[in-house]
């Protein structure tokens, strides 16, 4: 019998495809970024309708650096209310 996958799986397994969709979904702040860089439309409103939007400001509130480019960083901002922040960077020792 085949395994079938849910939907939010199959949005894990596109936008980050080196994982398990059970260990993307693990990281809620992580996946909603991904979704937000990489995922299409539909896949963003799958996801804002399965985790709402304070699930989707508390993924940029908490954003890892290097996932959203300045552009998805500023759209997502705007979209959901929140006020012009700087892109979370990377810091070297």
């Amino acid at each position: 019998m085949p395994v079938t996958s849910t939907p939010t799986e199959e949005i894990a397994r596109r936008v980050a495809w080196w994982k398990e969709p059970v260990e993307t979904l693990a990281a809620t702040d992580e996946f909603l970024c991904r979704v937000m860089m990489w995922g299409t439309w539909e896949d963003c409103v799958a996801m804002l309708a399965e985790y709402g939007r304070d699930a989707f400001r508390k993924a940029l509130s908490d954003a890892p650096p290097g996932i959203l480019d300045a552009r998805s960083w500023a759209y997502w901002r705007g979209r959901l209310g929140l006020p012009s922040a700087p892109l979370p960077e990377r810091r070297l020792p």
